[in-house]
């Protein structure tokens, strides 16, 4: 099952596995190429092992042809800044927040892309706002490896506590 591989292959990620998790979401690409979840997931967990070139070369897949998915742009942003191509992902980041205004861009994912170009204050004014919004993947917040960086931040901390989450 795509779904559930692909969770497992989360659950590893989170816990700072990443080998595992690379090996659990190709197992998955191997049965549908096209699962951008996986190949989402893939490109992060490269991301966590210090691959940051194939995690480009992944997460560019995730995006395709497109170019229209808000969530992989966003990742494909953080891989981009933090292999070196700032003024790529910046672009990506400019083109994400003017899309917002006509359309839903996911507040948590954009955080992500600010947070590998370095923007901290504008990372944690999106994942305030994700909070307000309800979205969903804030709970994700304490386990996701790439929010490393602002963990010493005492607006993590706070953040945390607002979501109800074990700091």
């Amino acid at each position: 099952c795509l779904t559930v591989t692909t969770s497992a292959a989360w659950v590893r990620y989170a816990a700072g596995e990443f080998p595992t998790a690379i090996d659990r979401s190709r197992h998955v690409l191997d049965m549908d190429s096209g699962y951008a979840p996986a190949r989402r997931l893939l490109g992060a967990a490269l991301l966590g092992a210090g691959k940051q070139d194939e995690a480009v070369v992944e997460l560019t897949a995730a995006v395709g042809p497109d170019a229209d998915d808000p969530v992989s742009l966003a990742w494909l942003a953080h891989a981009k800044a933090l292999a070196g191509a700032r003024e790529e992902a910046s672009a990506i980041v400019a083109g994400l927040e003017a899309a917002s205004r006509s359309r839903y861009v996911p507040g948590y994912h954009l955080a992500l892309a600010h947070v590998g170009l370095g923007h901290r204050d504008a990372a944690f004014g999106l994942l305030q706002k994700a909070c307000a919004d309800g979205e969903p993947t804030v709970a994700n917040l304490r386990v996701e490896p790439r929010f490393d960086p602002l963990r010493r931040d005492q607006r993590y901390h706070a953040l945390l506590q607002q979501l109800g989450l074990p700091d």
